[in-house]
């Protein structure tokens, strides 16, 4: 049996001659490039386009999820290979050799945190044959190792490889050895299988140089406001949640505001909390804690958030490993200081166990309803601390002996009037109102005699101004009145002596605004000559009698006058 190393050493010589003789071949990068890591943040379901980040396996409901924590796949009882296609479908791979293509392969690394996952490499070579590459063991986090050796590291192949029998475990360095004699080699795709009897989740997966690490996309929250914190906005004790308090029963006060900020963990442990008015019921818990900070000036601090979560709203407080290398950031560790229950793809936290940010975050999501009760900051008593501003949301508080207010200088100089203001050339109109009547109209039930007088009164006019009253329904002018300040018009009013018999109206006319009112229709009796209707003054006018009156007796006495003077001529001339 011919060695591996011989085979390879042959399959290179085969290799060199085709170049030599004329072939062509178009290689792939350089395994060994160093590139930056790449953020995995969407997957597709299925595998309808394959390049990209994709499913390969058809099952009847999604076999992974995308967490904080990595990529879990193999779930929901379902088998699951997630595939990067570099190629889409029907079209020809990376060129490359068996050589290369293996020492790709040597130089790539999965990432595995639970579970057992399968490194997958899909090729094509010769002139029509294709086939996926896959170690016959899985890479757990037992025998995860940075290196593979190819003379010892047994993989399989779907399809038969010349001579190489499909699905039986042979080392790296024989499928290379095989693949250069087959020649024409090329690669569509890499990527990850787990079988559902043991999921695996995965935090990254290296291929050809780059790292592609599996996280879900956050949303920074942008520092966008700046406030003060006061000694005296900070109470020493939790009689009430809302707003800053100290958390621990402390017979005397654990802390202080001093000239660099909050100071704390003095003589007890302490605890300085701001609790919300509101819970933040958010299912982006990632993005705040990630968007939060705590600027310590000396000591150790530690960072907190206490929550609730699940259906029972059970209460804990999350606390970040301040032993972390990386604060805030998705590299950072926390405790959480109640237990979490495990879910069907996320295990179970005990009490004060140190895990990794997405460990937790995934944790709490899982179980849902997670609602944020307030933030702040923690110290020991052995090693008191000096916090100078807390970040939250977007809003950085600043620890300051006294909170001073600067007065608000306005951003432009007020403006003046170019012109005068403009008075009104006529005064105000009183809104209208409908006129009612409330007295004095002439019966409904009893005739009325034409000549009859009656004294009404009327309310709802426009004050102070002229009413007009007519009879209907041929209109007759019976008067014109002045309304008082109140609107309100009483006058007396005469039916003309020739108004003709059958129903009537009174109707009063505002003449400002147009409004007007009618009386209930009324029954006028028969007149002695109703041939002309000549309307009648009220008796607030001048009697339309009394100049002719005058009139009469002025010619009677002028008449009188002349009558003796004639009688007097008379006399004197017959004596």
């Amino acid at each position: 049996m011919i060695s591996p190393k011989l085979k390879r050493a042959i399959g290179s010589v085969t290799a060199s001659a085709l170049i030599l003789g004329g072939a062509s071949l178009a290689l792939a990068a350089p395994a060994n490039a160093e590139q930056s890591p790449v953020r995995v943040s969407t997957i597709a379901a299925d595998e309808s386009k394959y390049e990209g980040w994709h499913e390969g396996t058809a099952n009847g409901s999604t076999a992974f999820s995308l967490g904080w924590a990595g990529l879990s796949f193999g779930i929901n009882d379902h088998d699951s290979q997630i595939l990067n296609g570099l190629v889409e479908s029907g079209q020809p791979g990376l060129k490359t050799s068996g050589t290369d293509l293996i020492d790709l392969i040597v130089k790539s690394k999965i990432n595995v945190i639970s579970g057992a996952a399968f490194q997958q490499v899909a090729i094509t070579f010769g002139t029509s044959g294709w086939a996926t590459l896959r170690p016959a063991d899985p890479v757990t986090p037992q025998n995860d190792t940075d290196t593979i050796d190819p003379d010892t590291a047994m993989w399989t192949s779907s399809k038969d490889i010349g001579v190489l029998v499909a699905n039986e475990p042979v080392s790296l360095s024989d499928i290379g050895v095989e693949l250069d004699v087959l020649d024409t080699v090329a690669y569509s795709g890499y990527g990850m299988f787990a079988n559902k009897s043991a999921p695996a989740l995965v935090t990254s997966m290296t291929w050809q140089g780059t790292e592609n690490i599996f996280l879900p996309q956050n949303t920074s929250v942008p520092e966008s406001q700046v406030t003060d914190v006061a000694a005296d906005e900070i109470r020493a004790n939790e009689d009430t949640y809302t707003g800053w308090h100290e958390g621990y029963s402390n017979s005397s006060p654990a802390f202080s505001i001093v000239e660099t900020g909050l100071s704390l963990g003095n003589g007890a442990n302490s605890q300085i909390i701001n609790g919300l008015a509101t819970p933040a019921t958010t299912p982006d818990l990632a993005s705040l804690l990630l968007s939060a900070d705590v600027a310590t000036v000396s000591g150790t601090s530690f960072f907190q958030v206490p929550l609730t979560f699940g259906s029972g709203a059970s209460f804990t407080t999350l606390r970040q490993d301040s032993s972390s290398a990386d604060l805030f950031s998705q590299n950072s560790t926390w405790v959480s200081s109640k237990a979490i229950p495990a879910t069907t793809n996320t295990a179970a936290i005990a009490a004060n166990a140190s895990v990794s940010f997405g460990t937790m975050v995934d944790a709490l999501e899982a179980q849902g309803n997670v609602a944020v009760l307030g933030f702040g900051v923690l110290a020991d008593s052995t090693a008191p601390a000096v916090v100078s501003s807390i970040l939250w949301n977007g809003v950085r508080y600043n620890f300051v002996p006294e909170a001073i207010t600067p007065p608000i200088e306005p951003t432009t100089p007020p403006v003046e009037p170019t012109t005068p203001p403009v008075e009104p050339t006529t005064p105000p109109v009183t809104p209208a109102t409908t006129p009612t009547i409330s007295s004095g109209t002439p019966s409904t039930t009893t005739p009325t005699a034409p000549g009859e007088t009656f004294t009404v009164t009327v309310a709802g006019f426009t004050p102070n101004t002229d009413v007009e009253i007519y009879l209907h329904s041929t209109p007759v002018l019976l008067g014109t009145f002045r309304s008082n300040a109140a609107g309100v018009v009483t006058a007396t009013v005469t039916i003309p002596a020739n108004a003709p018999a059958g129903s009537h109206t009174i109707v009063f006319v505002d003449t400002k605004t147009g409004l007007s009112v009618s009386s209930a229709p009324f029954t006028v009796s028969a007149a002695n000559d109703a041939s002309a209707i000549t309307p009648v003054l009220a008796s607030t006018g001048v009697d339309a009698l009394l100049p002719g009156l005058l009139a009469a007796m002025l010619v009677l006495a002028g008449l009188g006058i002349v009558a003796s003077r004639f009688v007097a001529g008379r006399r004197s001339t017959t004596l």
